[in-house]
């Protein structure tokens, strides 16, 4: 059974997905969707958490919450640029990113996202900028179509290469666990974002994959004249990561720890 999660922003979201999962078998459920209605609100006290989170991942030489955010957006490198120029700009680096350890089997989302080459035609396709077209050009229709917009795994048009189903079935462990994005362009041309995941580890990765996708898609929103609208985070597993480096009792003290910052008053 599904079970849906009202937040007013990512950082709610997380600590109530938190709460949750504390309360499952084995810190597990599955189907947990997360419907966050403000992506981007941050306030001082959610900063908190996140430096919180940051400090315990660091501690337990874990990726910073910063390196998962730019797997799926590259906030480090993005500067206000068209969609063009920053994917331009990202496919330079990408040698060097690929070369890191942990993109050496798949690269990054967004690697994915700005480029591949089609296993039908062999030719490179760039997914995110057409998707941004398709989206800028209805956006300015009378009648825009409005689920017109996903980004999967395929070579189909607008479909985000998220997850290969020709190279990718052999990895078994450390692969794509986002396998889909779905953006829905509203009547008062407002945009819904919806990511699926096929598991989710809430300590490691899901506050930077929230951040991330925020991100994301507040960046698509602003490329085709949009305003951003909820963030929808379908995870099919999601589950409280606690064994090495931390275990159960280190997970319990930074959740009360987050539960503090997010239990205070702003200033």
């Amino acid at each position: 059974m599904s079970h849906i999660i009202k937040a007013k922003s990512t950082t709610d979201a997380w600590i109530k997905g938190l709460r949750h999962l504390e309360q499952q078998d084995e810190w597990r459920d599955y189907n947990l969707i997360l419907d966050i209605e403000n992506p981007l609100a941050l306030s001082a006290e959610e900063r908190g958490i996140a430096e919180e989170l940051g400090r315990f991942l660091e501690a337990h030489d874990k990726k910073p919450i910063s390196t998962v955010i730019n797997t799926i957006f590259p906030a480090a490198l993005y500067r206000g640029s068209d969609a063009e120029t920053l994917i331009k700009e990202y496919l330079e680096v990408a040698p060097l990113i690929r070369c890191h350890k942990d993109n050496k089997k798949w690269g990054t989302y967004f690697m994915r996202l700005a480029s591949r080459t089609s296993t039908t035609t062999g030719k490179e396709i760039r997914p995110l900028e057409e998707l941004i077209k398709r989206l800028r050009s209805q956006a300015q229709t009378g009648a825009p179509k409005r689920a017109w917009y996903e980004l999967n795994m395929t070579d189909q048009f607008l479909e985000l290469p998220i997850y290969d189903n020709l190279s990718d079935p052999g990895i078994m462990m450390g692969g794509p666990c986002l396998s889909h994005l779905s953006f829905k362009l509203r009547a008062d041309r407002s945009l819904i974002l919806t990511a699926f995941y096929r598991s989710h580890y809430y300590i490691e990765r899901t506050l930077g994959n929230l951040y991330g996708l925020a991100l994301l898609q507040e960046f698509v929103a602003k490329e085709a004249g949009l305003r951003m609208a909820e963030l929808v985070c379908h995870s099919t597993m999601a589950q409280i990561d606690c064994g090495k480096p931390f275990n159960e009792t280190k997970v319990k003290a930074l959740m009360r720890k987050c539960q503090v910052f997010s239990s205070s008053k702003a200033p």
